[in-house]
């Protein structure tokens, strides 16, 4: 009696003896059988690839398709042969097989189911040794990836200590593995730093979630580095959790710069309100040399001028007031600065104020420097407008003033008043009025679309969207 395991090559195109088990009477041929053209015996492999058993009690008796191989096993002075197929998923990946060289064996329906179950243990056995050998070489190739990677990389178990560290890792610290793993990496975390680290960490695993936390790491030399370090949760193949695996990178340098930056910014912004403060301030002051100019002046008409002027200056002062105010030093809260302004024309017209009634109906909405000031001085000439020209001979009123941005960004500004109109044949836009003129450029500066209508008091509308900055160097 003989036994063979053949073992078919990885492109299908071979089949090699791996293992033989022998009589002690009978020849040892494994040597003679290596590199088998796969349709060395056709008809067998035939069979076997259909996962059928091959049993043949008589190889004389063999019919006239399968020629080749009883002429072949004859040669061999072959008997009686038993193949059974080795089958791994739904590929052929081998065979066992049993022959006798001196007498007839015809094996029997529970011996095949037998030497059936140690085909599939072989099997086993060979995909075991497969995975095994997969799992060594993936381990290598990770290993050489993660010591040659830039970074600094580890490896955490499902009982939340470390157990792995690259080689980048141990130089940087300056430590070797055994030192490391556990929680002997722990003593390398900077000592303000560590309780941080350790709630963030046990937060996360036991919720079995990404995370990145930032810590300083002592150096080899000494230094403690600020480290930027990522996780992310490991699985097997079945699903349960494994642990961790991150990668760490030295941010020390981008952290200083962040810092630089930080405190550049916050000088930068110093500046930037004490310059709209001063410039609030030195709009005061003329607004105040213009009211005490007025004081010398008997003309009326001369007065008015000067009140229009002392309004348009306060209107940009406004603006610069809400600057240096807000924490955003680029955007103006447009809604507050209607309020306020209109407040500032409601006392400069105190002997009208209890006749007229402002009626402010504005979302909160922000605006850029290059647009809010424009707007602003447009809004404060329509409003002056109203109030000088709408409500003659002392009479009642509302001045209402209505904004709102849509998802376009697009600004909408309706300013209304139930006053006496204007009249049909008026042409505001090539009106003489310096309040007009101002109006026409002003909406020319921020590109909007701006039309009168007197028929029911006066409607200004003004759609238009916000100007982009233009650097001025």
């Amino acid at each position: 009696y003989r036994s063979y395991m053949f073992l078919v090559s990885s492109d299908k195109i071979q089949v090699s003896n791996t293992h033989q088990w022998r009589a002690t009477k009978t020849e040892a041929k494994i040597e003679d059988k290596q590199n088998f053209p796969i349709d060395y015996l056709p008809w067998i492999m035939e069979k076997l690839s259909e996962f059928e058993v091959v049993h043949i009690p008589l190889v004389s008796n063999l019919p006239l398709e399968a020629s080749r191989e009883k002429r072949i096993l004859s040669a061999q002075s072959i008997q009686s042969l038993l193949c059974i197929p080795m089958v791994s998923g739904d590929e052929l990946i081998g065979l066992v097989s049993f022959d006798t060289v001196s007498k007839l064996c015809n094996w029997t329906k529970s011996t095949i189911n037998l030497l059936k179950i140690i085909g599939k243990i072989f099997v086993s056995a060979l995909e075991y040794q497969e995975a095994e050998l997969a799992l060594r070489e993936s381990e290598k190739r990770f290993r050489m990836m993660a010591d040659s990677a830039p970074v600094l990389i580890w490896m955490s178990g499902s009982n939340s200590l470390f157990n792995y560290f690259n080689q980048r890792w141990l130089d940087f610290t300056g430590r070797n593995l055994e030192q490391e793993v556990g929680k002997g990496w722990l003593q390398g975390i900077h000592p303000e730093d560590l309780q941080h680290y350790l709630e963030n960490y046990r937060v996360n695993f036991y919720t079995h979630q990404p995370f990145t936390i930032e810590y300083r790491l002592r150096r080899e030399d000494g230094k403690y580095r600020w480290i930027l370090n990522q996780g992310v949760p490991r699985f097997n193949l079945n699903g349960k959790f494994a642990g961790y695996i991150g990668s760490c990178i030295d941010i020390s340098d981008r952290k200083t710069a962040e810092e630089q930056i930080q405190n550049s910014l916050q000088e930068k912004e110093i500046l930037l309100k004490e310059i709209h403060h001063r410039v609030k301030n030195n709009l005061h002051i003329i607004s105040n040399l213009l009211d005490l100019q007025s004081d010398y002046i008997e003309n009326q008409k001369v007065q008015e001028l000067f009140a229009d002027s002392q309004n348009r200056i306060q209107s940009m002062a406004l603006i610069h007031e809400q600057l240096y105010q807000s924490k955003n030093l680029g955007q103006v809260d447009f809604s507050e600065y209607i309020h306020a302004l209109i407040d500032n024309l409601f006392c400069s017209y105190a002997d009208r104020e209890s006749q007229i009634k402002p009626i402010i109906n504005v979302e909160a909405i922000t605006l850029n420097l290059e647009t809010a000031i424009p707007c602003g001085l447009l809004i404060n000439e329509v409003v002056t407008n109203a109030f000088k020209h709408a409500f003659p001979n002392g009479e009642s009123g509302e001045i209402c003033i209505e904004l709102h941005q849509d998802r376009q960004e697009k600004v909408y500004i309706k300013i209304q008043d139930n006053g006496i109109g204007i009249p049909p044949d008026f042409d505001w836009k090539n009106s003489s009025s310096l309040g007009l003129k101002l109006v026409r450029i002003l909406s020319k500066q921020l590109k909007a679309e701006i039309d009168f209508d007197g028929h029911q008091g006066t409607v200004v509308n003004l759609i238009f969207s916000p100007l982009k900055y233009k650097p001025r160097f």
